[in-house]
């Protein structure tokens, strides 16, 4: 596997993550600039209803509820942004109990000189603002970017943008050895439905059963 990772370039819009954003957004802007479109759900791209503005919604955060959106049911406000259309407005949200990763990219990687970047090394990923440490390894690229890999898959969504810190262990004073940004690659931070997962694992235990019955 190359050591240089492309980002993509919509990685600066993941800062755009203030509560104030949308306020300052409608008190800066005119209407006509403001992007509208529609709410899909992401595993089946079902209409859920329109929107006024992208500005309302954040990557990783639950679907707002503001007074621009329409047609909120009990059974979709707790879904969570996954992925923003600029161009066309669209915004998808999907149900975090069918969300997971197992990997993500950080870029705009500091190390600190406990850190041996020559080989994968052991560590402790934590979040900002969380104590919940994850086990993994950090596989370094080239430009400040690092691959890491966690021991086992995480439940939801890891929004691009976030700040993950990297540590020596688990202990609450654990050393930092590095510390970077979730990049927006999709074939690395995918997100992972585990419906889907389920149903292709019935599928395959249904075809195997039926080949031994058949003997093969």
């Amino acid at each position: 596997m190359s050591n240089d990772v492309q980002v993509s370039s919509d990685d600066h819009v993941c800062f755009m993550s203030s509560p104030h954003l949308p306020e300052f957004i409608e008190r800066t802007t005119p209407i006509s600039l403001r992007k509208a479109g529609q709410i899909l759900r992401y595993e089946d791209e079902q209409l859920l209803c329109d929107h006024q503005g992208l500005h309302y919604f954040m990557l990783g955060v639950t679907r707002p509820q503001v007074t621009s959106i329409e047609n909120v049911t009990s059974d979709d406000a707790d879904q969570v942004v996954v992925q923003k259309n600029m161009s066309n407005g669209v915004v998808f949200v999907a149900d975090p109990k069918n969300l997971g990763f197992r990997s993500f990219v950080l870029y705009a990687l500091i190390t600190t000189p406990l850190c041996n970047t020559t080989k994968p090394c052991s560590a402790v990923a934590r979040l900002a603002q969380s104590k919940e440490g994850w086990p993994c390894t950090i596989h370094f690229k080239n430009n400040q970017m690092a691959s890491i890999e966690l021991a086992s898959e995480r439940q939801g969504f890891l929004a691009p943008g976030t700040c993950v810190g990297l540590y020596e262990n688990a202990d609450p004073g654990a050393k930092l050895l590095a510390c970077g940004v979730v990049a927006n690659i999709q074939a690395l931070n995918a997100v992972f439905f585990k419906r889907e997962h389920d149903k292709e694992a019935a599928q395959i235990s249904a075809l195997l059963e039926r080949n031994k019955k058949l003997g093969f």
